[in-house]
C-alpha cells in the first residue's frame, strides 16, 4: 500500500554558524515515518542526504551569504510504500483513484536569513549594602553556551569600574562571565536599582543587552555592649561597639564602622545630660562611648542597659547588657 506524507523544515537560518535544518516527515494522518533517506538542495546546490530515523531527518548547513536560501527536499524510499499524494480536480471522475496521483515527495520552501543574537540570563543580585559579591551572566545562543566577546556591566546605568577606575571588561568562557568581589556600595541604594549586562558580541553571535532589577537593602549593623557595675551616684563610660556585617559570598566579617551615631537607654529610657537633652555619641573606628552619671533613682539592682545605632545607610540596630548598680 502507498501512504502519502509531508515534510516539515524550519523557516530560518543564522549566517556563519553551523544550522540543523531538522525535516520531519510524517504520513497523512501525523504518523512518523521510519525509512526512507531525504536529500536537501539549498539554492540549487545539494548539501547532503540523510536516512529518516522516527519520522526525523537532520541536515547540518552553514550559510555564509546574507538573503534569503530557497531548500528543495527530495524524499524517496525503496519500498515504495510512501509517495506524495496530488489531489486533481476531476469532477466528472467516477473512480476515486482519479481523484488523485502519487508523486515523487519533492516540497520547496523558503528559508530566511536571519541575525543571530545572544541570549542573556543573569543570577539574581539580593544582597545589602557593603557586601562583597560575585556579579555573573550566562551567554547563550539557541541554547548553547557562547565563547568569545566581552561584558560589561553597568550598575544604574554606570559602569563597574576596578580600584584604580577602569573599565572592568570580563571575558566570555562557556557561557559566562563573571566579576569577583563586587563592593556593594551606596550608590546602589535606591528604588528599583538596576544591574545590566552588555555583551560585545564575538564577531558571529550579535551583542545584546540584558538589564534586571536587584534587591538591595540597608547596611546591617552589630552592637556589642559589656555588662557594667556602677555605684549609686557614681559615674561611669558606657562603651558600645559598633561593626557591619558583611557577607562575602559564603563567608562573613565584621569591619568597625565609622559615622553615624548612638543613644543608650537603661530599662528603656533614653539616658539625657543634666539639661535633658538626649545624649548621643558618634561612631569612629568602631566605638561610641559616653561618660554618665548614675542618679538617685536608680537604686542597687540589675537593669537592662541598651544601645540603639542609627545612620541613613544602616538598619536600626540594638544591642542588649546588664547594668548592676550596687550600693556605695
Amino acid at each position: 500500500m502507498v501512504t502519502a506524507i509531508n515534510t516539515v523544515f524550519p523557516n530560518k537560518l543564522y549566517k556563519n554558524l553551523d544550522n540543523y535544518i531538522n525535516i520531519t516527515v510524517v504520513d497523512l494522518f501525523g504518523n512518523k515515518i521510519n525509512e526512507g533517506i531525504v536529500s536537501v538542495k539549498i539554492n540549487d546546490t545539494e548539501i547532503g542526504t540523510t536516512t529518516v530515523k522516527d519520522g526525523l531527518a537532520s541536515i547540518k548547513y552553514k550559510p555564509i551569504e546574507t538573503g534569503n536560501y530557497t531548500i528543495n527536499v527530495n524524499y524517496t524510499c525503496d519500498s515504495g510504500k510512501y509517495a506524495h499524494l496530488n489531489w486533481i480536480q476531476n469532477e466528472e471522475a467516477e473512480d476515486p483513484l482519479d481523484m488523485f496521483s502519487l508523486e515523487q515527495v519533492n516540497t520547496t520552501g523558503i528559508l530566511e536569513y536571519a541575525d543571530a543574537v545572544a541570549s542573556i540570563t543573569m543570577n539574581p543580585i539580593v544582597s545589602c549594602l557593603n557586601n562583597v559579591i560575585n556579579v555573573s551572566s550566562s551567554i547563550t545562543f539557541n541554547g548553547n553556551n557562547v565563547n568569545g566577546g566581552r561584558v560589561v556591566f553597568k550598575v544604574n546605568g554606570k559602569t563597574l569600574k576596578d580600584a584604580d577606575g577602569n573599565i572592568q571588561y570580563v571575558k566570555v568562557v562557556d557561557g559566562k562571565a563573571v566579576i569577583e568581589n563586587v563592593i556593594v556600595n551606596s550608590n546602589w541604594l535606591r528604588q528599583n536599582p538596576t544591574i545590566t549586562t552588555v555583551y560585545s558580541g564575538n564577531g558571529i553571535i550579535l551583542g545584546s543587552t540584558y538589564t534586571d532589577v536587584m534587591n538591595i537593602t540597608k547596611a546591617k549593623a552589630h552592637i556589642e555592649l559589656e555588662p557594667q557595675t556602677a555605684e549609686e551616684k557614681s559615674q561611669i563610660t558606657i562603651t558600645a561597639k559598633i561593626t557591619n556585617e558583611i557577607t562575602n559570598e559564603n563567608s562573613q566579617t565584621n569591619n568597625k564602622v565609622t559615622g553615624g551615631r548612638v543613644i543608650f537607654k537603661i530599662n528603656g529610657r533614653t539616658l539625657k545630660d543634666s539639661n535633658n537633652n538626649v545624649i548621643y555619641a558618634t561612631v569612629e573606628n568602631g566605638v561610641a562611648s559616653i561618660t554618665y552619671t548614675i542618679p538617685s533613682t536608680l537604686k542597687s539592682k540589675e537593669y537592662n542597659l541598651s544601645c540603639v545605632y542609627g545612620h541613613k545607610l544602616y538598619e536600626r540596630s540594638e544591642g542588649n547588657t546588664t547594668l548592676t548598680v550596687v550600693k556605695s
